[in-house]
């Protein structure tokens, strides 16, 4: 697992949720892992998953593309 963004403010999209207080984190893309948080999802407290268009089956809750391959993931 690579943790490639976190709390961090600033070099994020307008619709993103970092920041001090967020349970967000932003993870390198790794199949395995994507496949893990999109099936287990409602049961680790996951609220929502963003990604890439090239990578759209794994979205949870997400109407936007993020710009790199990885996974914004954002916590209950």
């Amino acid at each position: 697992i690579k943790i490639t963004g976190g709390t961090e403010k600033g070099g994020h999209s307008e619709n993103t949720h970092h920041g001090k207080g967020n349970s967000v984190v932003d993870l390198g893309f790794n199949k395995k892992m994507a496949d893990y948080i999109k099936k287990n999802g409602d049961e680790i407290g996951v609220r929502a998953i963003c990604t890439t268009s090239g990578d759209s089956e794994y979205r949870k809750n997400c109407n936007y593309n993020e710009k790199t391959r990885h996974l914004h993931v954002e916590f209950e």
